[in-house]
């Protein structure tokens, strides 16, 4: 059985329950058998945790569509690559985490072998979107600060973009498992999972975590290390200029009318860069805090000598995947916790909410007022009106 960094299913699950169990194709277990938590408190646990990926995962990135929807300062590449980011967080939220808790509850897989195909391999796309996404806004960063002299990418480009993403991560991540995956007996339950052998599932993994982690955090550092630089650098010039500005202002000498606007504009432009690489390095951090853990768990429990896979790993390893799945939560708390655009977007959302409320309930007051004025005859209806006029 395959371990996948970007995918975890029921068995996966469950198995950090069990102390010392190797996940092999045979399922065998070496040593002794124990319970990290008794049966009933590891599935309250673990319901309680999907359930609560759910809601927020939901609530969430719903709220970070809709800002981007509704402001149109954010519809921008990088507010486009952001969005592409919450879409496929929210596919997680809305399919992984439910089918981790029925999974579980139902002690297996109740879906079928057609659904098995579909939807198991749909949630390594959408891992696989958001993880390549982190690069391609690293990537649009980089462009737009180190290489400024370059065209631009245009909303239109950025759409092409993303759907290449899309596209590429079904061909190189979910496409892989849509043949080998089948139902099959785990534990006295069918699972989803995929039938191929012992090198082929290495191979496969091994691929997983270099394609899809190690070189995205290569991707990632070496651009946003450049952009850093880069901006530095900037910042280094504009403070000379400022600073030969007052000294000339100082000494008397004749400075133009308003020849201080364009320095001002230009450290305004710079603030605002500073702030957005500084929100964008904290997302792609957390990413990374949350994303790691569960690979070197993954390959240490594959190659590792079966009598190194003790007690202490499954706690580590239950740590690595509650991290894995909290990443697709924690993207808009930080962009909403960073961001005034996406501040001031949702209050706005909140505020349309809120009005379409009011209008929703001045209307229904209008038409319960209208209705009982119809359903008065005219003389009690002049009195009425004479007496709420006076």
């Amino acid at each position: 059985m395959a371990s996948s960094p970007l995918r975890n299913s029921s068995t996966e699950v469950s198995l950090p329950n069990r102390t010392m169990e190797h996940q092999g194709n045979d399922s065998s277990v070496r040593g002794h058998q124990g319970e990290l938590f008794d049966p009933l408190t590891y599935k309250i646990m673990v319901i309680t945790f999907f359930s609560v990926i759910f809601a927020f995962g939901f609530l969430g990135n719903v709220s970070v569509l809709g800002t981007i929807l509704k402001l149109k300062q954010l519809r921008n590449p990088c507010g486009f690559l952001i969005g592409t980011i919450a879409l496929a967080d929210l596919g997680v939220a809305l399919i992984a985490a439910p089918l981790r808790i029925a999974e579980l509850y139902l002690q297996g897989w109740p879906f079928g072998d057609a659904l098995c195909r579909l939807i198991v391999p749909l949630q390594d796309v959408l891992v696989c979107v958001s993880v390549v996404t982190h690069s391609t806004i690293a990537w649009e960063r980089y462009r737009a600060t180190v290489t400024p002299f370059k065209p631009l990418l245009s909303a239109t480009k950025i759409k092409f973009v993303i759907l290449g993403i899309w596209v590429s991560c079904y061909v190189f991540s979910g496409l892989p498992l849509v043949i080998p995956l089948k139902l099959q007996h785990f534990k006295g339950a069918l699972h989803c999972l995929p039938a191929w052998s012992d090198l082929y599932r290495r191979i496969y993994e091994i691929y997983l975590v270099l394609v899809f982690i190690v070189a995205q955090l290569l991707i990632q550092s070496y651009a946003y290390v450049s952009v850093i630089r880069t901006l530095r650098k900037k910042s280094d010039i504009l403070q000379i200029a400022e600073k030969d500005r007052k000294i000339s202002t100082a000494s008397g000498a004749s400075i133009p009318f308003n020849s201080s606007a364009p320095c001002a504009a230009m450290v305004a432009r710079m603030k605002r860069k500073r702030k957005l690489v500084k929100m964008l390095l904290v997302l792609v951090i957390a990413f990374q805090i949350c994303h790691l853990p569960r690979g070197v768990t993954m390959l240490y429990r594959e190659f590792a000598d079966p009598s190194l896979i003790t007690p202490t790993f499954y706690y580590i390893d239950l740590v690595a995947l509650a991290l894995y799945y909290l990443k697709h939560v924690i993207n808009p708390l930080i962009l909403f916790s960073m961001s005034g655009d996406f501040r001031s977007g949702i209050e706005i959302i909140l505020g349309c909410c809120k009005k379409r409320e009011r209008s929703e309930s001045d209307t229904e007051s209008t038409k319960l007022v209208t209705r009982r004025l119809e359903d008065t005859p005219p003389l009690e209806r002049g009195v009425n009106i004479l007496e709420t006029t006076v």
